[in-house]
């Protein structure tokens, strides 16, 4: 078995004064009521806020809607329509990135297979990859390929990423303590399963491996 999921992608939309306070107390099952009983005062600047459950821990992600307006919708949309529920973090490249939005465990078969995806984005870079950041994969030398696929980046990438296929669009970052999460992920140990050659697990039972769900 290989299980990496990004289960409930929880879209909230709150001031971005809140941002900062949110990220330092537990986010688990409180986030949501502290933004219920938050008043969005009129005219305020608001946040689209993204949080992510995994099975090494919960982060949170601020949407850069202002400069990747194009790329926060795409993104948005597979986070509403649940098409990111259950799939897997698929690459992670020790002090460089971890990718994910691509893939799911089939479950009858033990494979994995690609979730179904939407037509591909004209790419939006406007910031620079730097630690923290949240950026759209794309196919190598086709700069307007970004469909579901996205990745963190683990250190400051930005000499490579921003100049490589006409720059990786960055549409948000990692707020508060939830790099605590990213860096549990990036230490984990990889293998090659198929086509993935640097595909992280949490651990392995006999001829079973398990791979880390989002949820």
């Amino acid at each position: 078995k290989s299980e990496m999921s990004f289960r409930s992608f929880l879209h909230l939309r709150y001031p971005s004064r809140f941002v900062k306070a949110l990220t330092n107390c537990s986010l688990r099952k409180k986030l949501a009521v502290v933004v219920v009983i938050s008043t969005l005062a009129q005219g305020a600047l608001a946040s689209e806020i993204v949080r992510v459950d995994t099975d090494t821990g919960s982060f949170v992600l601020e949407m850069y809607a202002d400069i990747a307006p194009v790329t926060v919708a795409n993104f948005l949309s597979y986070v509403n329509s649940g098409a990111y529920e259950n799939t897997i973090i698929h690459r992670k490249v020790t002090n460089f990135v971890v990718q994910g939005g691509g893939f799911y465990i089939d479950a009858s078969g033990g494979n994995l297979q690609s979730i179904e995806r939407q037509a591909p984005i004209v790419n939006e870079f406007n910031a620079s990859n730097t630690l923290e950041t949240i950026a759209m994969a794309k196919i190598p030398n086709h700069p307007n390929s970004a469909t579901s696929e996205w990745f963190i980046n683990l250190q400051d990438n930005s000499s490579q990423l921003d100049t490589e296929n006409e720059g990786y669009a960055v549409f948000g970052e990692v707020l508060g303590t939830g790099l605590k999460a990213i860096d549990s992920i990036g230490s984990l140990m990889t293998t090659t399963f198929g086509q993935f050659s640097n595909l992280p697990y949490t651990k392995i039972e006999g001829n079973t491996l398990f791979l880390l769900t989002v949820s």
